[in-house]
C-alpha cells in the first residue's frame, strides 16, 4: 500500500528571504546594465570630443601655415624680427587697438622673444604655430587689453609732459632745415622755393604756419606730391615749390638749371631721392615715408633727429580752441629757439665768424663736388703755362671737381690726365686723334685702363651701350641714368652687359623704389584735391581702396563719386557709414538709384522696426537682400520672425488649458497661436528665453511650416543636451544637413541655398561646414534611405535619427 508523503513545505521566514534576495540579484543587475551603459556613453562622448578635438587641432595647423606663408616675405622659411612686427602691428590693428607707434612697436619687440623659443633669432613654423593663436588668445582678454590701454595712457602721458621740450628740439630743426634749403649755394642746387617769408637775416620763420589741418607728431617733414608742397611742422604746414619730375611723372613741370646740372652728375631724378639713398651724410639727410611722397628729415647740421606722423590724414578740421593751442607752443617755441647751428668748417670763416654765404656748402651737403671754385682756375692755368700742352678749362673744372677744389690736388690731377692721354694716343698708334682719346679718357673718369678698352672695343660697346639704353625705366629697374653713365658701367665690366646692367640697376636701386612708389600713389594725390568734393574720405581710405583695387585710379574715382554723391542724402538715407555705401555702390553695379531705393526701403523699416521686433539696421539690410530688395516679403518674413521671438499667447480671451486649440489673427488669418508650439521650446519655469534671430531664420529656411520650425529648433535643444561642448551654430548647420538629406531623398522641399552668416555671441559663423560637426553628420547620416520616407511626420523622423545611432522611427 501506497504511502502519501507530505511535501516539504518553506517558513515564510525562508520565502521572504529568497524574495528579497531575488529582488536584491535583479536590482543589481539594472544597476550594473545603468552602469555599463553610462561608461559606454562616456566611453562614446570622449572619442567625438576627441575626434572634434582633433579637427579643430588640423583646422588650426592649416590657418597657421597660410598665415605663415602670408608672413614670411622673403620665402626663407623662417620669420624675423621685422616680419613678425608686421604681423603684430596687424593684429592690434584687427583687435581694435589704437595705440601709440612706440607702444605697438615695444610689444611686437616683445612677442618675438617670446615666440622665439630655441632663441636662434628666427621663427620656425612649430614655434609661429604655437604662438599665433596663443597671441590673439591673449589679446582677446580684458587683462591684456587693459594692461596695453595703461601703456599707451602712460606714454601720452609722458609726452604731454615733455611737449614743450619737444617742441624746442623740432623748432631747432626747423631752423637748421631752412637754414641749409635758403642758404645760396644749396638753393639753386636744390630747387626748392620757399613760399613763406623767413625773419630779416637769419632762418627764424616770421609766423605760424597757415593750415593747421595736416602736421606732425614729432619732428619736420617734406611733401612733394605734384599737385601741392608744403613743409610740415608740428604746428601746422608752411607752403613750398619744388618740381619732383621724371619720365612717366609730372613731366610737365620743369626744373631750375642748376638744379638740372647738379642732377646729371649725381644720376639721379631728384635732390630729395640723392638724399634719401642709405649712406648720406648728417650735414642734411632724409627718409622717404614708403608709398608717399613724404621726405622726414633724418639728419640736419650733423644731429640725428627724431620724427613722427603725418597727423590730418581724415582730414579733420581743428577747433578754434586747437588753433589757438597749436599757436600757443609755436610762439613758446620760437621764442625759446636759438640761432642755427654751425654747419662745420663749411660755414665758418678764416677767424672763426659765422658764414651765410659759403658757395660750396651744396658740396658738402651732397658729398660731392658739383660746384667748382671758379677763382682757382687761374691759378691752376699759371701753374700748367709751362706744361707741353695748352690747359683747357673744361679739364681743368673736372681737376677740380676730382679734387675737391684743393689746388694742389687738381695740379697732380691735371698731370695724371696728360700722361693717361699721351699713353692712350702712342697706345692707339694713330687709328684714334687725340681728341678722340680725350673724350675717351673722360667718359672713362680718366681711367687709362678703361679707356683703353673702350677705344679698342668701340663698335661692340656702342652696341651694349644701345641695348641697354632701350631697356632704362622703372619696369626694367635700370632707372634713368645718363649715356656717360652707362658707357662708363659697360668699359668698366668689359662689355659683358649683364654685369654693367646690374651695376646700373644696384645704384638705382634706390631711386627706383621711390619713383614706383610716387608714380603707384599718384592718383591719391589727385584725389585728395577733390577731398571737399568727394565728402572728405581721408588719404588713408582712398590708400586702402587703391590698394584693394589693384591702383585702378579710374575705378576708385568712380566709386568715391557714386559714393559721396549719395552720401549729400545721409539724413535722409539713415545717415549709413562711407564703407556701407561704397560696399552697396558696388553690389549694384554703379546704379546709384537702386542704392538709394534700397537705403529707403532699410530706413522706412527701421523707423517702424517695433512692429517686426526690432531688428537691427544690418538685420534689416539682410532680410531685404534676401528676398531680392523686396519690401513686402521682407516685412512678412520678418514677422514670422518675430513670431517666434515672441511667443506670447493673447490677453483676451484668456488663454484655455489646452494650448492647442488657441486660435488668434495673423495677418488677416486665423491660425493656431505659434506659442502652443513654442512653449516645448522654453524650459525655465514659465521664463521665455528667445532664441537669436538667426536661429530661427534659419529654421525657417530649412522648413515649410512653422509646426516643422519648431521641430528643428527641438533637435538643436536636444543635441544641445548631449553636446554642450559645441556651440549652437555648429548644430543648427548639423540639423540643416539632415533636412536636406530628408529632403533630396523624398521630402517635401529643397534646402534653400545657405544664407550669409554673421558674428553672433555664440560663436563665428560661416557657410562652410564647421569641423566639429563631422561627428554629429555620422550620426545624423546613419540610417538607410527607405526609412527617411516613412515614420510619420517630419519631426519624428529627425527627432528619432537624433535620439540615438541605433534607434529608427517605426515603419
Amino acid at each position: 500500500m501506497a504511502t502519501n508523503v507530505a511535501a516539504p513545505t518553506t517558513s515564510p521566514f525562508v520565502q521572504a528571504a529568497q524574495g528579497a534576495k531575488t529582488t536584491y540579484t535583479f536590482g543589481k543587475r539594472i544597476q550594473e546594465r545603468a552602469e555599463r551603459k553610462r561608461i559606454e556613453e562616456e566611453a562614446q562622448r570622449a572619442r567625438e570630443e576627441a575626434e572634434a578635438i582633433a579637427i579643430r587641432v588640423a583646422e588650426r595647423r592649416r590657418i597657421a601655415e597660410a598665415k605663415y606663408a602670408e608672413v614670411d616675405l622673403d620665402g626663407d622659411q623662417s620669420i624675423s624680427r621685422s616680419e613678425l612686427a608686421t604681423l603684430v602691428l596687424q593684429i592690434l590693428t584687427e583687435q581694435g587697438l589704437e595705440l601709440d607707434r612706440d607702444v605697438a612697436q615695444d610689444f611686437a619687440a616683445k612677442q618675438f622673444d617670446t615666440a622665439d623659443l630655441d632663441k636662434d633669432g628666427r621663427i620656425s613654423f612649430e614655434e609661429f604655430s604655437t604662438f599665433y593663436f596663443g597671441l590673439i588668445e591673449d589679446l582677446e582678454t580684458e587683462a591684456v587689453r587693459e594692461e596695453l590701454r595703461r601703456e599707451d595712457a602712460r606714454v601720452a602721458a609722458e609726452r604731454a609732459a615733455m611737449q614743450d621740450e619737444y617742441d624746442a628740439q623740432d623748432m631747432q630743426t626747423l631752423i637748421d632745415l631752412l637754414h641749409v634749403l635758403a642758404h645760396p649755394s644749396v638753393a639753386p642746387a636744390s630747387g626748392t622755393k620757399l613760399n613763406f617769408r623767413l625773419r630779416d637775416k637769419s632762418a627764424h620763420p616770421a609766423g605760424a604756419p597757415a593750415h593747421t589741418d595736416e602736421r606732425t607728431t614729432r619732428g619736420v617733414v617734406l611733401d612733394l606730391n605734384m599737385h601741392e608742397q608744403r613743409l610740415i611742422t608740428p604746428w601746422g604746414a608752411y607752403p613750398i615749390a619744388y618740381a619732383l619730375t621724371f619720365p612717366g611723372y609730372n613731366e610737365g613741370a620743369r626744373r631750375s638749371r642748376p638744379e638740372a646740372e647738379a642732377l646729371d652728375g649725381l644720376n639721379t631724378v631728384s635732390f630729395y631721392y640723392y638724399l634719401s639713398r642709405p649712406g648720406r651724410g648728417s650735414l642734411l639727410r632724409f627718409a622717404k615715408v614708403p608709398d608717399r611722397t613724404l621726405f622726414k628729415v633724418a639728419a640736419v647740421a650733423g644731429r640725428a633727429v627724431e620724427s613722427g606722423d603725418v597727423l590730418g590724414e581724415k582730414s579733420v578740421p581743428l577747433s578754434n580752441e586747437g588753433h589757438a593751442a597749436l599757436r600757443k607752443r609755436f610762439d613758446a617755441a620760437l621764442a625759446a629757439a636759438g640761432p642755427p647751428a654751425p654747419l662745420g668748417d663749411w660755414d665758418l670763416t678764416e677767424d672763426g665768424r659765422r658764414s651765410g654765404a659759403d658757395p660750396f656748402l651744396v658740396n658738402a651737403v651732397l658729398g660731392r663736388t658739383v660746384v667748382v671754385d671758379d677763382h682757382l682756375l687761374p691759378l691752376l692755368e699759371s701753374r700748367l703755362r709751362r706744361t707741353a700742352y695748352r690747359p683747357r678749362s673744361d679739364v681743368l673744372r673736372a681737376a677740380l671737381a676730382l679734387s675737391r677744389n684743393d689746388l694742389d690736388e687738381a695740379q697732380r690731377q691735371r698731370q695724371e690726365y696728360v700722361r693717361n692721354l699721351d699713353r692712350l694716343v702712342s697706345e692707339r698708334r694713330g687709328y684714334s686723334t687725340r681728341d678722340h682719346c680725350a673724350h675717351a679718357l673722360a667718359a672713362c673718369r680718366w681711367d687709362y685702363d678703361v679707356a683703353l678698352y673702350l677705344l679698342d672695343h668701340e663698335s661692340s660697346v656702342d652696341i651694349t651701350v644701345k641695348a641697354i639704353e632701350d631697356r632704362v625705366g622703372l619696369a626694367s629697374g635700370l632707372g634713368f641714368p645718363a649715356r656717360e653713365d652707362i658707357v662708363w658701367q659697360v668699359a668698366l665690366a668689359r662689355g659683358d652687359q649683364a654685369a654693367a646692367t646690374r651695376a646700373i640697376s644696384d645704384r638705382w636701386a634706390s631711386d627706383v623704389r621711390m619713383m614706383r612708389e610716387t608714380v603707384r600713389y599718384a592718383p591719391v594725390d589727385a584725389l585728395l584735391l577733390r577731398s571737399h568734393e568727394l565728402m572728405h574720405p581721408g588719404r588713408a581710405h582712398v590708400e586702402r581702396l587703391m590698394a584693394a583695387y589693384n591702383h585702378d585710379g579710374e575705378y576708385v574715382t568712380h566709386l568715391l563719386e557714386d559714393a559721396a554723391f549719395i552720401l549729400t542724402e545721409a539724413h535722409e538715407l539713415g545717415n549709413p557709414s562711407r564703407l556701407r555705401v561704397e560696399s552697396l555702390v558696388r553690389h549694384f553695379d554703379f546704379d546709384e538709384v537702386k542704392v538709394r531705393a534700397f537705403l529707403r526701403s532699410a530706413q522706412y523699416i527701421y523707423q517702424n522696426r517695433r512692429t517686426v521686433g526690432s531688428p537691427t539696421r544690418a538685420e534689416i539690410e539682410h532680410y531685404l537682400a534676401k528676398f531680392d530688395y523686396n519690401q513686402k516679403r521682407a516685412l512678412a518674413h520678418m514677422k514670422r520672425i518675430w513670431r517666434f521671438l515672441d511667443p506670447k499667447a493673447p490677453l483676451n480671451p484668456p488663454m484655455p488649458t489646452d494650448a492647442q486649440s488657441v486660435r488668434r489673427l495673423f495677418d488677416g488669418k486665423t491660425v493656431r497661436h505659434i506659442a502652443a508650439d513654442c512653449e516645448l521650446l522654453h524650459r525655465e519655469k514659465g521664463t521665455v528665453l528667445p532664441w537669436s534671430r538667426r536661429s530661427v531664420e534659419t529654421a525657417l529656411d530649412c522648413t515649410t511650416s512653422d509646426e516643422e520650425a519648431v521641430a528643428f529648433l527641438l533637435k538643436v535643444l536636444k543635441l544641445h543636451e548631449r553636446t554642450p561642448q559645441l556651440p549652437r551654430w555648429e548644430l543648427e548647420y548639423a540639423v540643416a544637413r539632415a533636412y536636406k538629406e530628408i529632403h533630396r531623398r523624398g521630402g517635401p522641399a529643397e534646402l534653400p541655398p545657405p544664407i550669409e552668416r554673421s558674428k553672433t555671441p555664440e560663436g563665428t559663423h560661416s557657410t562652410a561646414p564647421p569641423p566639429a560637426a563631422a561627428p554629429l553628420m555620422r550620426v545624423l547620416d546613419g540610417p538607410k534611405p527607405r526609412a527617411l520616407g516613412n515614420g510619420g511626420p517630419l519631426g519624428a523622423t529627425v527627432l528619432a535619427r537624433l535620439d540615438g545611432p541605433g534607434r529608427r522611427p517605426a515603419s
